[in-house]
């Protein structure tokens, strides 16, 4: 920890000060023989302060003064679990039972998700894919006291993360990762319903010409997606202003068309891009 620091928890410290594991202050912590590895911690302050704390700290936390103080906060973990449920986790704390909270910021208040529980995970179902919350557990205890949780964020996996996740995918990888090295991104294989283990030999697309115009055809599945078809004469500079897309029937399939005008040469490609 570093800053206008003048004492800790009694001892006079240098501005610069080292913390074991338990929250003592280590005496023998001398910078200039740990220059390198060492995590610093910056505090603020107009003027000098001193740092008060109990007898158990782990979380520091300041007020106005500033004073800080260090407590122990029980900890609160959530992933995605997938693109509509995040899975909280917690440790018990000796409590009884846990209520599940979550920040609403629409009335800048916790909001009751889930009461009386008595495990030490829960799924938070029904989210929208890519959404995120703030969470934290409501401890009960034996003797009726209440302690709480530190605060957690949990996003849902999107649509996209979901289904790399099914498929086996790391699904924080990029899109453009090609995990069947067929030449077609990750990205483009969810957005034409490809398979991303097997190589596609006909890549979801069809191209057709005629003496007047050029068209593709594909798959249109995720509603989520954005699809551009862009049409170019040089394959550097590229429009979707003449483009024509005309859904097929009640499928998910459309075909995009543009007219070949006067160009020499006329090229056609899709592009997909996530919202």
């Amino acid at each position: 920890m570093a800053g206008n620091l003048v004492r800790y928890d009694g001892q006079p410290v240098r501005r610069i000060l080292r913390l074991q594991p338990n929250g003592e202050l280590d005496l023998s912590f001398e910078l200039e023989q740990n220059p390198e590895g060492t995590k610093i911690l910056l505090l603020a302050a107009d003027d000098s302060f001193y740092i008060d704390i109990p007898s158990e700290r782990k979380v520091a936390r300041f007020f106005n003064k500033p004073v800080l103080t260090l407590t122990v906060t029980p900890v609160l973990t959530g992933e995605s679990s997938s693109d509509t449920v995040v899975t909280l986790a917690w440790e018990t704390q000796g409590a009884s039972s846990f209520d599940i909270e979550r920040w609403d910021a629409a009335t800048s208040s916790w909001q009751g998700v889930a009461a009386g529980l008595n495990g030490t995970q829960y799924a938070v179902e029904g989210l929208t894919p890519g959404s995120e919350g703030i969470f934290r557990v409501r401890r009960r205890h034996a003797d009726n006291s209440v302690t709480y949780s530190q605060m957690t964020t949990a996003r849902s996996f999107t649509s996209f993360e979901n289904w790399k996740n099914v498929q086996g995918i790391d699904p924080y990888l990029a899109g453009s990762v090609d995990t069947d090295g067929d030449g077609v991104p990750a990205l483009l294989e969810y957005a034409l319903g490809l398979d991303p283990s097997s190589p596609d030999e006909q890549r979801g697309t069809a191209v057709e010409c005629t003496p007047s115009e050029i068209s593709i055809s594909y798959r249109k599945p995720r509603a989520e997606l954005d699809y551009i078809v862009e049409v170019s004469s040089d394959m550097k500079v590229w429009t979707a202003q003449s483009v024509v897309v005309t859904p097929v029937g009640d499928t998910d399939q459309v075909i995009a068309t543009a007219p070949l005008g006067n160009q020499s040469g006329q090229f056609i490609r899709l592009r997909v891009a996530e919202r």
